[in-house]
């Protein structure tokens, strides 16, 4: 198992030295060299790899020259990840990852190989430690058996399809592929695309002299999107068809995946930022999506961790797990405030300038037919338009929420214990136009993952980071356990906040506060 992790991780180089490397021989020897490497690597690590579970941590021992020890206690630990792919369901064994608040790009622990019930009874164990409860050794397995918890929502496979037509998840993977080929190619794009659309244009010009340009183009872009759209459909199946949502206690727990079986568990006070998707197909099914992000959360947008709690469901039930995951949070009816009234002529120049670019050279090949892409600027207007009136920011006692979109509607979440730092900045365009953005990051966040509350009015922007960072400065949100002279405290600060909001002054310069 761990010489198939590493040769996915070589593949492609191993291939494109095989296939395009150019000098005789001396790539197969090569290739044969680098996968006798690996397999060797792979056995090494086998041999020295090695763990112990103590009363409030788990040790990790690895490495023969270069010895590593880990102690990750269990307090630290925000999420548990058991992985069954086909391959492991086959021979009996599991994979368990364990993640801590790093935030970086892997995994605390990886025990690749571990049988089925080592693997449960170590995630049992873990479990048990992280909510206090003292369990041994002989009851970690019957722990494990009894550890579903109570299952909130399954999705059905209709559901899943339906978030597969609607997702852009084959775009992503096809995209890809293309950037490699094309890096791999010697002749780039020069070969496979323009011939995929002579072929489509020359049969629909057959039909259509006339315009048979265009619409060679329009068909194309319909056959890609309808080719995606499929592609996207499977990878969801893929990765969620089966797919659970349970509790137990304070413990949510999320398993599904078709071939490889994964199953994930955190706490509510691990999860950071709640993010509620509401794509406009979805919409017309009454169906949204249920997003969080952990502590544990993997950099540069990649799937560790609990990322879907819910990757599709009625409106109904998101709105329902919501009230019952944060109480008090008033989600139907909150008070919305707008954004600045012109903050929809900035959001439209970007794509009004891209559409223009794309104009310009497909005019090079379609000649004076191109003219006609530019009859879609009024409706980037209206979707600027559209877009802006919709964004809009609430802020109570508890949590900050943050709505945008208007045919992919979102909504951000973020508790009021959970925010570390809130930045105020300006561009250039911003202080011509009045406008500023307030970010706002929680623990463990990637980059650019923080909540923007974007084009505010300025004075609203200075309002809401005065507002937060005297948040921050509150001793009870660094010890909520402080008792009553604590609230009394806090219940002081909130009272005189309306007064100190309007005695800052008004210094325009960027504000920036961090715990």
């Amino acid at each position: 198992f761990v010489l198939l992790s590493q040769l996915r991780q070589f593949a492609l180089p191993l291939v494109a030295l095989l296939v395009f490397g150019r000098g005789g021989d001396w790539q197969e020897i090569a290739a044969g060299v680098s996968a006798v490497g690996l397999s060797l690597l792979a056995v090494w690590h086998y041999f020295t790899f090695t763990y112990r579970v103590d009363a409030d941590a788990l040790v990790i021992r690895s490495g023969l020259l270069h010895r590593g020890v880990r102690h990750l206690p269990f307090r630290r630990i925000h999420n548990v990840e058991l992985r069954r792919s086909v391959l492991h369901r086959m021979v009996g064994v599991a994979e368990v990852r364990v993640e801590s608040a790093t935030g970086d790009g892997d995994a605390e622990a990886q025990m690749q190989v571990l049988a089925l019930a080592d693997a449960e009874a170590l995630v049992a164990c873990i479990r048990s430690a992280r909510s206090g409860a003292a369990v041994d050794s002989a009851s970690s397995t019957s722990s494990a058996e009894s550890a579903s918890g109570n299952s909130l929502l399954a999705v059905s496979t209709r559901d899943l399809i339906l978030l597969g037509l609607s997702s852009n998840r084959g775009w992503v993977v096809v995209g890809a592929g293309l950037g490699v080929v094309a890096q791999l190619n010697p002749r780039g794009w020069s070969n496979p695309l323009p011939l995929a659309f002579d072929w489509v244009r020359d049969g629909v010009s057959s039909l259509t002299p006339a315009i048979g340009d265009l619409a060679g183009l329009i068909v194309l872009v319909l056959l890609a999107s309808l080719l995606l759209r499929l592609l996207g459909t499977l990878l969801v199946l893929l990765r969620h068809y089966g797919f659970v949502l349970s509790e137990s206690e304070s413990r949510i727990s999320v398993e599904g995946g078709l071939l490889t079986r994964t199953t994930s568990h955190t706490t509510l006070p691990k999860i950071q930022r709640w993010l509620v998707r509401e794509p406009w197909l979805l919409r017309q099914f009454d169906r949204r999506a249920l997003h969080v992000e952990t502590a544990a959360k993997q950099a540069e947008g990649s799937e560790k961790g609990i990322d879907a709690l819910l990757p599709i469901a009625p409106a109904g039930s998101i709105d329902a797990l919501l009230r019952r995951f944060l109480p008090g949070i008033r989600w139907e009816q909150p008070t919305w405030h707008g954004i600045h009234p012109l903050a929809w002529r900035r959001t439209v120049k970007p794509p009004l300038l891209l559409l223009l670019v794309i104009s310009s050279a497909v005019s090079v090949h379609l000649g004076p037919q191109a003219v006609l892409l530019l009859l879609l600027a009024p409706l980037l207007m209206i979707a600027s338009q559209r877009d802006a009136a919709f964004s809009a920011y609430s802020v109570d006692a508890q949590r900050v929420l943050w709505r945008s979109g208007w045919l992919q509607r979102r909504w951000h979440i973020v508790e009021r214990e959970r925010i570390q730092c809130v930045r105020l900045r300006q561009s250039w365009f911003d202080r011509r136009a009045g406008m500023a953005h307030v970010d706002i990051d929680s623990a463990g966040a990637r980059n650019g993952s923080s909540t923007t509350l974007g084009y505010l009015a300025v004075a609203d922007a200075r309002h809401i980071s005065a507002r937060l960072r005297r948040w921050l400065a509150q001793p009870a949100l660094l010890a909520p356990e402080g008792g009553r002279e604590q609230d009394q405290d806090r219940e002081h600060l909130e009272s005189t906040e309306q007064h100190a909001e309007r005695a800052q002054p008004d210094s325009g310069v960027t504000d920036r506060a961090e715990v």
